[in-house]
């Protein structure tokens, strides 16, 4: 190798050799395995999580938590048993229950032990909790026993959106949705055979005799059987209890005994759904403001048909935020005659669709007052 200066002061660049190097000799190629930089999973690490940087200062978890403060919870106080300066555990803070639901809520998720699994790594739920994560149980029992106090305060949340301005009722699009149940079709029974499977699981508990008098190996065992038989007992007499109320509304013994009601969830009716499939499900009716896709209005329908649901649906709204909306959006399973009817007698304006234009013109017409022999 040779080292060249180079002459800044001569018209034509030359360099001039400075000394000579001997050639660096080529590397020869490695013959073993490329040398990697891999990752290690079987380690432990000390981590330290500073709680207030998981989430950002817009993130919608603090707007939510900030939000639920400003609200009355005096009401989940009430069954509350252990005070300061007694003994007892400490029951978990309304506000942070609230804010973990409507958290949820809005993240599309309403499965208690699916919000215990993500406390543990989502940045929302973490930051909400402090790192701590809340029991399924303890999040499902609030839902269950405060049913009616968080109805009256996803109103009040509401009633705030809408003085804040960020919701509005100028229009409101309206649609159903068939939800599948948990039950299996093959769950529905007669009368007969439900109370045979009440009859048979009040022996078994009957027949378990009390769980702590058991060995102690067993007891915790014993204990899980118990609390199965009596939610199995619980569920049949809901069960039975559904299939009185469906049986009040048949008029002759034969139909009364046909019907048939789900051992496993009651409520559950069979629907048929998009891909032709029949089975245990629910009608959600969910009602959306057009400003910003707020749900104002959402409730369980046990009829496969949405015609009659909509003018349900349009008290909801109005219990919620004290008036019923200006506009109301809906497809062609709502746009009906009675519905027609209904609400221009309540002055709302009702944009809907009709498959078939005979049927979209009978309906204006009656709508209208128009008599049939008129029609064209």
């Amino acid at each position: 190798m040779k080292v060249f200066l180079h002459n800044e002061f001569m018209e034509t660049p030359t360099q001039a050799i400075l000394l000579d190097l001997p050639e660096e000799p080529a590397r020869p190629r490695p013959k073993g395995s490329p040398k990697l930089r891999t990752v290690n999973r079987e380690q432990t690490t000390m981590v330290t999580i500073y709680v207030e940087e998981l989430v950002a200062a817009d993130h919608k978890a603090r707007a939510i938590w900030r939000l639920v403060e400003k609200l009355d919870l005096s009401r989940f106080l009430e069954p509350v048993r252990t005070s300061r300066g007694c003994a007892g555990r400490p029951a978990w803070d309304p506000q942070l229950l609230v804010s973990v639901w409507v958290y949820a809520y809005s993240e599309g998720i309403s499965s208690a032990r699916e919000i215990e699994g993500m406390m543990q790594w989502e940045p929302g739920l973490q930051w909400l909790g402090g790192l701590t994560a809340v029991n399924h149980h303890t999040l499902s029992d609030f839902r269950v026993e405060h049913r009616q106090a968080l109805d009256e305060l996803f109103a009040e949340l509401l009633a705030m959106l809408e003085e804040a301005g960020v919701l509005s009722l100028e229009q409101v699009m309206h649609d159903g949705s068939k939800i599948r149940a948990l039950a299996g079709a093959d769950s529905f029974r007669r009368e007969k055979t439900l109370r045979e499977r009440l009859k048979q699981a009040q022996e078994m508990i009957a027949q378990m005799g009390d769980p702590r008098t058991e060995e102690s190996g067993n007891r915790r065992r014993q204990a899980a059987r118990a609390r199965a038989a009596r939610e199995q007992v619980e569920r049949l007499e809901e069960a039975l209890k559904e299939m009185a109320a469906l049986q009040a509304e048949k008029a002759s013994a034969e139909e009364k005994a046909k019907v048939r009601v789900s051992r496993q969830e009651a409520e559950a009716r069979l629907m048929k759904h998009g891909d032709n499939a029949i089975a245990p499900s629910y009608n959600a009716q969910i009602s959306t403001e057009g400003k910003n896709k707020i749900i104002v209005g959402a409730h369980l329908s046990q009829s496969s048909s949405d015609a009659q649901s909509l003018m349900a649906s349009l008290e909801e709204v109005a219990e919620n935020l004290g008036r019923k909306p200006a506009q109301v959006v809906v497809d062609g399973g709502f746009t009906n005659r009675d519905n027609i009817v209904e609400c221009a007698a309540q002055k709302i304006d009702l944009v809907g669709s009709l498959p078939d234009s005979k049927e979209r013109s009978a309906a204006a017409m009656k709508s209208l007052g128009i008599a049939e022999e008129f029609a064209p």
